[in-house]
């Protein structure tokens, strides 16, 4: 959508403005994943897939709640850092649960399909 487009009407001026702020949530919950994702593998490695799993989820769950309700756009902002904390964990913890289930002949047909909704739907 072109800038004229959104300086020409008076309702779009809001739309616009929304769309560059939730950008910036946008831009902490990607930041702290991709910052986050390595270090979450080594916790996985020493603590456990699932249980590193599981408290991603609920953090990342807490989050979103947090910034539904939230009073204030920088706690949106920082409940998206939080949820992007909460989503690093999902690749390291799920990669090393699937290659614990399946036997070795198999991991390759295991795990070529398994990043296939994320690449069609856009969300890596």
């Amino acid at each position: 959508m072109p800038y004229s487009w959104c300086v020409s009407r008076s309702k779009a001026r809001l739309f616009c403005n929304l769309r560059s702020e939730l950008g910036l949530a946008l831009v902490a919950f990607n930041a702290l994943t991709a910052v986050f994702q390595t270090p979450a593998g080594f916790l996985v490695d020493h603590v456990g897939a699932r249980i590193v799993l599981i408290c991603g989820l609920l953090l990342g769950s807490a989050a979103v709640i947090v910034a539904g309700v939230g009073v204030s756009f920088w706690v949106f902002v920082a409940m998206f850092a939080l949820a992007g904390l909460g989503n690093a964990v999902y690749h390291p913890a799920d990669y090393a649960m699937l290659s614990d289930r399946v036997a070795s002949e198999r991991i390759g047909r295991a795990f070529s399909p398994f990043p296939l909704p994320a690449s069609t739907t856009g969300s890596r």
